[in-house]
């Protein structure tokens, strides 16, 4: 692969992943791909364990499928030189569901991580936004919150870390410029 390299944006439930990922994608002058954990979890239609009613063994089983089938999608872009960005709310401290997960799937791909971290405020209003099958309850949106906020810091990998954009909240996303002029400073093209 010519381009062994993915861009990977993690943050909680509401922080602007998918927007922010679809965002980059859209706006490069190259071939890039958004691929989103969340898409590839619904791909199963009856059976599908939704992890918001507690995880368990199945829960794992489809988020290991999920991320299974997103490598295998990453791998042909990047085998065609189309560069990808990932949506993934991987968190720092449980090995499971980690970003471990992602560089044991991806051997020999160097992964860019940019961790969202907007306010509370702004996290708990876009979360509220959301239909009912991709909205968190606010007492488990709040322990991912404060568990991401306090971790992040200690992902261990090269990151990008983007926090509190308070001043460009407008419609329920987080479209901050100095995200966009971060992420193209901090990402280089092939």
């Amino acid at each position: 692969m010519a381009n062994d390299r993915i861009l990977l944006i993690t943050g909680p439930a509401g922080a602007g992943k998918s927007s922010v990922a679809e965002a980059w994608a859209s706006s490069r002058d190259f071939g890039c791909a958004q691929l989103s954990l969340d898409t590839f979890r619904e791909f199963v239609k009856s059976g599908y364990h939704d992890p918001r009613n507690g995880w368990n063994d199945e829960a794992q089983r489809q988020l290991d499928l999920a991320r299974s089938n997103m490598d295998a999608a990453a791998t042909n872009y990047l085998s065609a030189d189309i560069q990808v960005v990932i949506g993934d709310a991987a968190f720092p401290n449980w090995e499971s569901v980690g970003l471990d997960g992602w560089n044991k799937l991806l051997p020999g791909v160097d992964i860019d991580l940019v961790v969202l971290m907007p306010d509370w405020k702004v996290v708990r209003e876009r979360n509220g936004a959301r239909d009912g099958q991709h909205s968190v309850p606010e007492d488990v949106l709040r322990i991912i919150y404060d568990d991401m906020a306090g971790s992040s810091r200690s992902f261990g990998y090269r990151q990008l870390r983007v926090d509190g954009c308070r001043h460009c909240h407008r419609g329920g996303t987080c479209y901050c410029s100095f995200v966009s002029h971060s992420l193209s400073r901090y990402v280089s093209p092939v």
